[in-house]
């Protein structure tokens, strides 16, 4: 299989995995995708084996991964001598381009597969030969699975029992983090929950881009650091929309990252919410908004495009143990509605599926012109659903209507033992 790079061919094997190596140490993005997705045994030649561990050496450590330390640790471990360790890593670097980092993701994958492909040939291989043993065909099958399980990727650490599971739910958990409007809270049992993927559904120009924003600043502060990733919006036009809600100085003080717009593709965002997390700036992702988060691939059809992004958010929402918050724009199906439904969430019915908590941001003309404003819990894994009114103030924030009760749907909240 050739491999066709800055308009050149390259055969996969050795090439490729010292590829991958030299994007490790162009890019600190491509190091943490590289570090985390990789193995020892996706290297097969004993150099790039040694360099890979060094790579892995300097990212866990909170290192720079660059050619110098890459080189020391090399000549460390006894590897090379001082002149070959140089001429190798340099030669590392010969091999990529600024531009292939955007591909490090596909490099990684093919990778991880040759690993799986040789593990299974290797199987294979031993098969044939304990075939003509006439041991019997169980005792066969048993070993092959042993022997694919033992090389497996899946680490025993991610399984537990349900008595582990149990004794987990004895140890101090998490606070929900608030959501900055009282009755929402109230209906969430506290607030956005690690783990959880939570959507924000709206048609155009309903308040989207607000909610999310005053949402990300509630969370800051009450002290919880704030990746925010904005598809639509500069720094400085939220920043301007921060300052509306909240002084120059108060806004200045919060905890809030935020792209400078660039890159809409999802392994970037991903990357990205790792980084920040590992360095302490990411207790809360939020997403502004989904169907614009770009994914690479083939001619697949849009909806399943759109599937392949929530489901990323879920996982990485997962695995950082943070809540994930993605704005989502409803179907023109809503317009005619006086509420939005989970069936107007555009583009993909996965969204609906793989968020544990949905928001509706309802907006209707009542009798005598006036705007009416909700906004409506239709879907919340954890317990009750309900809906509360506010007021859009200026067009940077919603204000809840404290006069209001919410009005619980036909499922009461878990958390509530009423009658």
């Amino acid at each position: 299989m050739v491999l066709f790079v800055a308009g050149c061919a390259m055969e996969t094997g050795e090439q490729l995995e010292r590829m991958v190596l030299g994007l490790a140490m162009l890019a600190e993005d491509a190091a943490e995708v590289v570090v985390s997705r990789l193995r020892l045994d996706c290297f097969q030649s004993p150099p790039c084996r040694d360099a890979w561990e060094a790579v892995v050496r300097l990212q866990r450590a909170g290192k720079a991964v660059e050619p110098v330390g890459v080189t020391e640790l090399c000549i460390g471990r006894g590897a090379f001598i001082v002149n070959d360790a140089a001429v190798f890593v340099s030669s590392l670097l010969e091999c990529t381009f600024r531009h292939d980092v955007a591909h490090v993701e596909l490099y990684c994958s093919k990778l991880l597969a040759a690993a799986e492909r040789r593990l299974l040939g290797a199987v294979g291989a031993w098969l044939a030969c304990a075939a003509e043993t006439l041991q019997e065909p169980q005792e066969l099958r048993a070993e092959v699975l042993r022997r694919i399980e033992a090389a497996d990727v899946v680490g025993p650490d991610e399984f537990c029992t349900l008595a582990e599971a149990i004794a987990l739910t004895d140890q101090p958990q998490a606070r929900p983090i608030s959501s900055g409007w009282r009755s929402l809270d109230t209906i969430l049992g506290g607030g956005w929950r690690p783990g959880q993927l939570v959507s924000v559904a709206a048609r155009p120009g309903n308040g989207k881009s607000v909610f999310c924003l005053q949402a990300a600043m509630a969370a800051a502060r009450a002290g919880v650091p704030v990746l925010f990733v904005s598809l639509e919006m500069r720094p400085e036009e939220l920043a301007v929309r921060a300052m509306r809600a909240q002084s120059r100085e108060r806004a200045a003080a919060l905890p809030i990252v935020m792209n400078k717009g660039g890159s809409s593709r999802l392994g970037d965002i991903v990357t990205a919410a790792r980084k920040h997390y590992r360095r302490g700036q990411c207790g809360l992702l939020v997403v502004d908004y989904l169907q614009l988060v770009s994914v690479p691939g083939g001619p697949e059809q849009r909806w399943v495009l759109v599937g392949e992004v929530s489901r990323a958010l879920k996982l990485l929402a997962l695995e950082l143990s943070i809540p994930v918050l993605a704005a989502v724009q409803a179907s023109r199906a809503a317009d005619n509605c006086t509420a939005i439904q989970l069936s107007h969430l555009r583009e993909s019915g996965s969204i609906e599926q793989d968020c544990d908590v949905v928001l509706g941001l309802n907006c209707t003309e009542a009798a005598d012109g006036a705007e009416e404003r909700d906004i409506d819990v239709i879907k919340n894994r954890a317990g009750g659903r309900g809906k509360f009114p506010v007021e859009l103030v200026e067009g940077s924030k919603f204000i809840e209507q404290l006069a209001g009760v919410p009005e619980f749907d036909h499922m009461r909240p878990s958390w509530d033992p009423g009658p």
